[in-house]
This record gives structure tokens, C-alpha cells and sequence, in this order.
């Protein structure tokens, strides 16, 4: 099995194909009880970086074994589960020389797995033809805190000889910036008003505008709103961006749709490279009524990586919250 890190593309990719960027990713998080979230990147940073550490210490290897400043194999030159390919990995990593063969010190650290932690997959290769394996390893999955995801151990082994294999260990997280990222995409947008209606079309547009304050901490205000309209518009499948529903919403059904949104997380990793699903520009557009100030949009991709924007701030939302 390998490691692989699924990210939201913010933009809209060519009909019935996948698409491949480098944006952040933003994934759901819990801190541990009586964990502070960060609030800093430099925060997030330290966390993670302490964490890394942490997992790596839950490894222990068998009797007699010796630390090393570097593998005696090539095979072991990055993390056996494959290396998630974003800017926020954090790495612990200790190398070990093992006095026993490859079969017995794989047999050693299935029977001894890390404390706590859950076995997400194992790994091997061999040479070309097949017969002389080349690196082994398992992977083993830590809970996410709202300082990082992606947290883990991977234990890799290589053979230096017949009774010695070379042992890699990280120990590795993915620190989560608590800045929410921008919703800068060039392009039109649209302001949209409960009593203005859904617009009968949403081609062109990139997502919403909303007039001051600016709402750069939060989707929304954070009172409860006195009602909302929910549009539902076609991608280039179906009627073309045209509205193909439309739904009025009073307060008691707003304020809820209003808190699913209010739950998703605005932390993210940074420099991933995504992979997102076909996406043919489908598109909610949901607007919620507020006392004591305008209305306010929200821009809901539905199709490819699914994401919400108000105009300042924007994040992934990954089917959660389905307007």
C-alpha cells in the first residue's frame, strides 16, 4: 500500500477529466482534550514538530540492534509508505542496524507495533526479477489534532546481509496553518440577495461578493440568520449553469445549514499536490439573511474538489455539507 494525500483544486478543471495542482488541502480535525488549538503558524509548527517526535519514540526494535546516522540500504532513502508530497511534512526519523534477517525482524516488528497506534498498510518490493526483496514496511496511523493530520509511523527494513537488515523509522506529521486561505480567484463574481432571487444562470462566475465587514475569520457572521435561499445550478452537464432549483429557507432550517457551515475547518496544509475528481462546474449558491446587516453569499462547488467561499475566505467543504 502507499501513502497518498487527496487535496482540493480550487478552479474549475475541463469536463469529464481529473485535474492535478499544487494548493493547499484542508481536512477536518480534533484536538485531544485539553489541547489548545494553535493559533499561530509557528504554533502548529511546534506542535507538529512534537508530535513527530513522540510517534517516533512509540517504535521499539528488537534486542541488540544499534543506531545509525544514515541507512546501510538505498532502498531506505525516504519513508517505506511513500512520502505525502506537501510543504508541511514534518519528519522524525531514526536509522537501525538489526541483528537478525529480513524475514525474522519482519516477523519482530509485526509482533511489536507501536503502542496505540492503528496498522494502515504494509509494504514490499523486490528487484527487477523479482526474487531479492528489496525494502519492507509497515504503516501505522496517529488521530489528527487541529495542529495536524496525516500523523503516523512507518517502520522500513532493508537486508544488508544475510543476518542483519538495515531498520528506518519516521515518525511523520502534516502541521495544519490556522490562517484561512484567501478566496482570490481572478474572475467575475456575484452578489446575490434573498430578495433578489436566484440568478437564472451562474456562467461566468467565479464565485460571490459580499460588501464589508469583511469576513475573513469565518464563513459567516456568527449570529444565527433569519432565513436563506439555496440556488442549484448545472455544470456543463445537465442544463448547462442553469438554476435548476431553488429553495427558501426559514430561520429555524438556516440557522442549521448556517452551523453545518460554521463546523467545517479553515486550518490547511500548504504546497500538496491534488487530485481531484471530474468536475463540470456544478454549483450551489446558498445566501443567508442576517439582522443588522446585508445578506451573504456562499459559493458551494459541488462537483471536482468541493469547496466553500464567501468572497474572503475559502475551504474545503468535501461533500460535509450538502446544501
Amino acid at each position: 500500500m502507499r501513502r497518498v494525500w487527496i487535496a482540493p483544486l480550487f478552479g474549475l478543471a475541463v469536463l469529464l477529466i481529473g485535474c492535478t495542482a499544487t494548493p493547499p488541502s484542508i481536512l477536518s480535525s480534533s484536538s485531544p482534550a485539553g489541547t489548545a488549538s494553535p493559533t499561530t503558524k509557528a504554533d502548529a509548527q511546534s506542535a507538529t514538530q512534537a508530535e513527530a517526535a513522540r510517534l517516533l519514540a512509540l517504535v521499539t526494535v528488537p534486542p541488540g540492534s544499534t543506531k545509525q546516522q544514515a541507512s546501510s540500504s538505498s532502498a531506505l532513502g525516504s519513508p517505506v509508505m511513500g512520502t505525502p508530497a506537501s510543504t508541511s511534512l514534518i519528519l522524525a526519523t531514526q536509522f537501525w542496524s538489526v541483528p537478525l534477517p529480513l524475514q525474522a525482524a519482519w516477523d519482530w516488528f509485526g509482533a511489536n507495533p507501536p503502542a496505540g497506534l492503528t496498522q494502515a498498510g504494509t509494504a514490499r518490493s523486490s528487484s527487477q526479477d523479482g526474487q531479492e526483496p528489496i525494502a519492507w514496511g509497515y504503516g501505522y496511523s496517529a488521530p489528527s489534532s487541529d495542529a495536524w493530520k496525516g500523523a503516523g509511523v512507518d517502520i522500513g527494513l532493508a537486508p544488508i546481509d544475510a543476518n542483519t537488515t538495515s531498520v528506518r523509522v519516521d515518525g511523520l506529521a502534516l502541521w495544519l496553518d490556522p490562517t484561512p486561505l484567501s478566496d482570490d480567484q481572478p474572475g467575475s463574481r456575484m452578489r446575490a440577495t434573498i430578495a433578489g432571487g436566484c440568478p437564472e444562470s451562474d456562467q461566468g462566475y467565479v464565485g460571490v461578493t459580499n460588501p464589508p465587514p469583511a469576513l475573513t475569520t469565518a464563513l459567516l457572521p456568527s449570529q444565527p440568520p433569519t432565513g436563506g435561499l439555496v440556488c442549484r445550478y448545472d455544470g456543463l452537464n445537465g442544463q448547462t449553469f442553469a438554476v435548476t432549483s431553488q429553495t427558501t429557507l426559514d430561520a429555524a432550517s438556516a440557522a442549521a445549514l448556517a452551523a453545518e457551515f460554521g463546523r467545517l475547518p479553515l486550518s490547511h496544509t500548504n504546497g500538496d499536490v491534488a487530485n481531484c475528481p471530474m468536475d463540470d462546474g456544478a454549483v450551489t449558491l446558498v445566501v443567508f439573511a442576517f439582522d443588522g446587516r446585508t445578506d451573504v453569499g456562499l459559493w458551494v462547488k459541488t462537483s471536482g474538489c468541493q469547496t466553500v467561499a464567501n468572497g474572503f475566505i475559502v475551504t474545503a467543504n468535501d461533500g460535509t455539507v450538502v446544501p
